[in-house]
């Protein structure tokens, strides 16, 4: 039997990371297709369980294993993350998941990811584009950090850990998943859901945990020569006001 309210967590060892979280929905013996996913920056797997528990992704998340992975540090009320703890890369986080999957056993894998969480999917894919059947990839960047993103990163980087969370890293994270929409012009929905997302970040984000997963997203390494590697089928998706328009469209015709 299949209930959204409830799952499993995970501590799965693995060599970089020294463990990664994940949060298991379904019974991995019951199910063939398992959906991995992965969140992006002051986020963390509650916002995959929020969408699913949406009535719309009830026929969806009924049929299949859903795995969501949490970066180190990320999850709501985590204390912050020892000063000898080497915080891993981007690659790092994708090249650890496949103990994951071997840990738990997964066949006929789907990625879902969104922003860096995306970006750490779509390295996985390319490594591993054998085991995965397809991919849904949220604000995909293939590009390494522009001169503007560094100085924005960099900035708020040193307020989170001289201040904490505050104003500023604030409007930066809204900008990075939300884009430049006006507020006022919103949809009463997505409206809501930049506000949760400013509360989650004031209460539940650890700002210091935060600020290592941002560094490590600014200093990616370029993926779009190796994006044309993965031979599944790869939905990218991306908005007229996101922040990472550009670089979305510059990964996708790199795959063509």
């Amino acid at each position: 039997n299949f209930n959204m309210s409830s799952g499993e967590v995970r501590q799965i060892k693995t060599k970089r990371c020294e463990s990664l979280t994940v949060y298991i929905q379904g019974d991995v013996s019951q199910f063939e297709a398992a959906i991995i996913t992965c969140h992006d920056l002051g986020c963390n797997y509650n916002t995959f369980l929020d969408f699913l528990a949406h009535p719309h992704m009830d026929p969806i998340a009924k049929r299949c294993l859903w795995v969501h992975l949490n970066v180190p540090g990320q999850g709501d009320g985590d204390e912050a993350l020892s000063s000898s703890f080497q915080f891993p890369s981007i690659q790092d986080i994708a090249d650890d998941l496949i103990e994951v999957v071997e840990e738990l056993k997964l066949k006929n894998i789907v990625l879902f990811g969104e922003g860096a969480g995306a970006n750490v999917l779509a390295r996985f894919a390319i490594a591993h584009s054998e085991q995965v059947y397809g991919a849904v990839l949220i604000h995909c960047t293939g590009s390494t950090a522009g001169f503007m993103e560094t100085v924005r990163e960099k900035f708020v980087g040193m307020k989170l850990e001289s201040e904490g969370m505050n104003p500023k890293a604030e409007d930066f994270l809204v900008l990075h998943r939300f884009g430049t929409a006006e507020v006022g012009k919103m949809q009463p929905d997505l409206k809501n859901m930049m506000e949760n997302f400013r509360e989650n970040l004031r209460k539940s984000i650890n700002p210091h945990n935060l600020k290592c997963f941002i560094d490590a997203f600014h200093e990616r390494k370029n993926i779009n020569e190796a994006i044309g590697n993965i031979k599944c089928p790869v939905l990218f998706i991306t908005g007229a006001n996101a922040s990472h328009r550009k670089p979305v469209q510059e990964l996708y015709n790199s795959m063509k």
